[in-house]
């Protein structure tokens, strides 16, 4: 995938020197792909993260006012739960390569610089506006549009060594969560766990219309192993 490999590369490598905005938007790619919620639900996360004991995982809360188009009012049962996306290698140095796909890290450089000289009490939300001194609330297109912007760039700046990485269809954004779903379940997740990871209340859902066939996209992890439907993909 050729988002990836520019995902490595300047000015998003190494993470903690690029600006707020690279950093927001290499973020917002990697947390989409890593839960394979949708847009507007990843603009619903709540801005109080909870890390695992040595950054082996993090845990994602919505918002409590939330309600997404799956759940039903008055019914519990259909409100989501937390999302728990791990960590790659946790324990490596921060200058190898698995370092740089990891959402994990990306979250922890992002919430370092979000919180870096700005008042980030009345910030409910996890994503917010990427401008300095921009203190309104974002809306659920802004983080489609940090998607489909990572998207666009990679393909416009594809490179000599990217080429054998192409595959038969470009990326678009509105099938990255097609995809972290399809590519969680071709890593042995359960249909009720890929049902769970992206709020899917009918099982026909995923098979009738996100379910993609990934035999044409060769290997996809020769940029390293990533994080895609919660779950870590190292091979394909």
């Amino acid at each position: 995938m050729v988002i990836l490999r520019m995902l490595m590369r300047l000015p998003y490598k190494p993470l903690v020197k690029a600006n707020i905005a690279d950093i927001t938007r290499k973020t917002a790619f990697l947390i989409t792909l890593a839960t394979a919620k949708r847009n507007s639900e990843v603009w619903a996360f709540n801005a109080d993260v909870r890390f695992r004991q040595n950054y082996e995982s993090a845990t994602l809360s919505f918002l409590p006012n939330f309600m997404a188009t799956t759940m039903v009012p008055g019914r519990p049962d259909t409100a989501y739960a937390p999302v728990t996306i791990p960590a790659l290698a946790p324990s490596m140095g921060e200058d190898l390569p698995d370092r740089f796909l990891c959402p994990v890290r990306a979250l922890c450089v992002y919430l370092d610089k979000k919180h870096n000289g700005r008042d980030t009490n009345h910030y409910e939300r996890l994503f917010c506006a990427n401008k300095m001194g921009h203190i309104g609330d974002i809306s659920k297109n802004t983080v489609a549009g940090w998607v489909k912007g990572t998207i666009r760039q990679a393909y416009l700046e594809v490179r000599d060594e990217d080429i054998p990485h192409l595959t038969y269809t470009n990326l678009q954004g509105r099938e990255l969560r097609a995809y972290a779903s399809s590519l969680a379940f071709q890593e042995h997740l359960s249909l009720r766990q890929v049902m769970e990871a992206a709020s899917w209340r009918n099982s026909g859902t995923f098979a009738q219309f996100y379910l993609r066939d990934l035999s044409q996209m060769g290997d996809i992890t020769t940029a390293g192993p990533f994080v895609a439907g919660q779950t870590v993909i190292s091979h394909m």
